[in-house]
């Protein structure tokens, strides 16, 4: 194994996690549509 593997699991791992954040926040702005919809009806 060389340098080079470790970093790319690295760079996943990163890549992982921002996915996981932004689908996060995607989420939690969806929920505060639905309530601000079900607040005006």
């Amino acid at each position: 194994r060389g340098p080079g593997e470790t970093q790319l699991e690295t760079d996943r791992r990163l890549v992982r996690k921002r996915i996981g954040d932004l689908k996060k926040k995607l989420s939690e702005i969806e929920g505060e549509r639905q309530v601000q919809r079900k607040g005006r009806s």
